[in-house]
């Protein structure tokens, strides 16, 4: 899978169709950034910080 994050992230080479939600597109960068892997709790703090507070 080839995935560009500079400019609006984007899943290249996906057949034309649904997109996915801008939620997983924001996930897939991230995982990117933190170079593909990520502790759940490292995700809930980042991308969820009112979650991991409760």
């Amino acid at each position: 899978m080839r995935n560009r994050v500079l400019g609006p992230p984007t899943i290249l080479g996906v057949p034309a169709g649904p997109t996915p939600p801008p939620q997983a597109l924001e996930f897939l960068v991230y995982l990117v950034v933190q170079g593909g892997t990520a502790h759940q709790n490292e995700v809930l703090d980042d991308l969820l910080p009112e979650c991991a507070a409760a």
